[in-house]
C-alpha cells in the first residue's frame, strides 16, 4: 500500500473517530429527559407526580413517579414554586448554573479541531513530497 493511500485512510479513521466521539458525547451529555411546558409541570405537581427537581437559575430538571426525567424552564421568577413543591413533599435540590458557555462551545467543537490539527499536521509532508517530486529544486520548510 501506498504512502497516499496510507494517508487517506488514516483521514477516514481520523473522521469516522471524531464523528463517533462527538455522538457519544452529545448522547450521554443530553440524557433522556423530555422537555415539558412550565403549564404542564405545574400539572404535574398538583397531581403528587414529581418525585424530585434540581433547580439551576431558571432552568428545572425532574423526575416523576414514572421515572420519566424531565425538564423545563421557568419563564418567569415563581417564589410560589419552592412552597408548591414543598407542600407535595418534593425532593429539591439547587445547582449553580454554567456561567460559561464558552467552554462548553469549546468541548463540542474539540472533535472537529481535533480532525483540523491532526489532518494539517499529516497532510504536511505528503503536500511536501508531492512538490518535491513534481520541482527537484523545491526547499522543504
Amino acid at each position: 500500500m501506498n504512502s497516499t493511500m496510507k494517508t487517506i485512510l488514516f483521514g477516514i479513521l481520523i473522521l469516522v473517530t471524531a464523528v463517533l466521539l462527538y455522538s457519544l458525547v452529545q448522547r450521554t451529555s443530553g440524557g433522556t429527559a423530555q422537555t415539558y411546558p412550565f403549564s404542564r409541570f405545574l400539572q404535574e405537581i398538583h397531581r403528587g407526580d414529581v418525585i424530585d427537581v434540581t433547580i439551576a437559575d431558571s432552568n428545572i430538571k425532574g423526575r416523576l413517579k414514572t421515572g420519566q426525567q424531565f425538564k423545563t424552564v421557568m419563564p418567569m421568577d415563581y417564589p410560589e414554586l419552592i412552597n408548591m413543591l414543598r407542600d407535595k413533599q418534593v425532593v429539591i435540590t439547587g445547582e449553580k448554573p454554567g456561567n460559561i458557555p464558552w467552554f462548553a462551545a469549546l468541548i463540542s467543537w474539540a472533535p472537529f479541531l481535533l480532525q483540523i490539527v491532526v489532518w494539517i499536521f499529516f497532510m504536511r509532508p505528503e503536500a511536501e513530497r508531492i512538490l518535491r517530486s513534481r520541482n527537484p529544486n523545491h526547499q522543504a520548510t
